[in-house]
């Protein structure tokens, strides 16, 4: 497995064009961090009579605009990534009992959007944040492809759905990815990495002792690094809760 840092322009393309046309649950969302880098952009190509040809000449406007700043940042991040790569890849292989196979791509944009593929093990940062953040955007996304590595062999007849919002099992996996990127294991090797969520600010029950997250890491450290244990528990808890599970995102 490699990780890349890669210069497909088509790629980030065809990204935009989906979140321009798609009708996701999180469409709304994507749609003002497109506008706030390009005001003007999803209004008019919905005005244009030729959709394909306006969005295929903005964005050859776009690249010529930011391709130098892109590379350089896709360069520096790739420079400080390295120090940190071997090591956290040991460390999410024996947090998660398994291994990637796959090459790993990242690409780069200025939007404040942060997909992740899991067909292609792909994900794009934005050149707008310091360095830092987006080496903490990366460990997430990796941990995110290792959490899915592993539950498609716990769980073979998952569907792909299951993964993807607004299913109860995509907030489950935005659950614990924080949560393991707070395990002293990953803190010890990059102390930035992002273990708060949104779920880390809702309460689990009633009695407001305990959050969500709160609730799904004491689990997870109870579990004394039985992954497998750990991700069958809390699949079954995840499913019981699934309303409260959907409004705290």
């Amino acid at each position: 497995m490699k990780i890349n840092f890669s210069k497909d322009k088509d790629f980030v393309n065809s990204y935009l064009h989906y979140l321009l046309t798609s009708q996701d649950s999180l469409s709304e969302n994507s749609s003002q961090a497109i506008t706030t880098v390009l005001p003007s952009f999803i209004k008019e190509y919905w005005k244009a009579n030729d959709k394909e040809a306006f969005f295929k000449k903005q964005m050859n406007i776009y690249w010529e605009q930011n391709d130098c700043d892109f590379s350089l940042y896709s360069q520096n991040l790739q420079k400080e990534w390295l120090k940190y790569e071997k090591n956290i890849i040991i460390a999410l292989e024996s947090i998660f009992d398994t291994k990637l196979t796959e090459d790993i791509n990242i690409y780069v944009y200025n939007f404040h959007w942060y997909p992740r593929f899991l067909d292609t093990q792909g994900m794009i940062v934005s050149s707008s944040d310091p360095i830092y953040f987006s080496i903490s955007t990366i460990i997430h996304e990796i941990t995110h492809f290792f959490y899915f590595k592993k539950w498609s062999e716990l769980f073979p007849n998952d569907e792909n759905i299951y993964n993807e919002a607004p299913h109860v099992l995509w907030h489950l996996s935005e659950i614990v990815a924080p949560i393991v990127n707070g395990d002293a294991t990953i803190k010890h090797i990059f102390p930035d990495t992002n273990s708060k969520s949104l779920y880390a600010y809702n309460r689990f029950d009633k009695s407001g002792v305990i959050s969500i997250q709160g609730y799904f890491e004491d689990l997870y450290y109870k579990s004394n690094g039985n992954i497998e244990k750990f991700l069958k528990d809390v699949k079954d808890i995840a499913i019981q809760n699934e309303d409260l599970l959907k409004k705290a995102y």
